[in-house]
């Protein structure tokens, strides 16, 4: 019994929740001269891990768009650098809401480009993810 209202009678049941929320399962076994057997779990269903990393950005001071900021849901931790052409670091986050200005470490405003990134997270169940990619700096 899933809790939900469905059930199944079959063995070594895969079975696919669609609503966030616990729910207590329970397996009920019994044997051939009819003894019974019960056992109750409670399995919690979490929300989907997901980031959006956008493709470009324009820090001009405008209040639009002006970082190049990661945004996701269900992370746990998180690590962001941003690269020049030739492989240099420009900047380096460990906070998903600190994002890169388009400004080097030693703070000089940066050309238009195309810039690098490496993202590394670790979602609330534990997983690694990592992400490369190419961005834009448009002022």
């Amino acid at each position: 019994n899933f809790d939900n209202g469905d059930y199944s009678v079959e063995y070594n049941t895969i079975y696919n929740f669609s609503d966030i929320r616990s729910y207590n399962v329970s397996l009920t076994a019994i044997n051939d001269i009819g003894c019974i057997s019960e056992l109750i779990k409670t399995i919690q269903i979490n929300p989907e891990y997901d980031l959006f990393v956008p493709n470009s950005f324009t820090p001009n001071g405008d209040g639009v768009n002006d970082l190049f900021v990661a945004k996701g849901k269900r992370v746990d931790s998180f690590e962001m650098q941003v690269f020049d052409r030739w492989g240099g670091l420009i900047f380096k986050s460990s906070n998903i809401d600190l994002g890169w200005n388009g400004k080097s470490i030693s703070g000089e405003k940066l050309d238009n480009g195309i810039y690098l990134y490496n993202i590394a997270v670790y979602d609330t169940n534990g997983r690694f993810w990592t992400y490369n990619g190419e961005l834009k700096l448009m002022r």
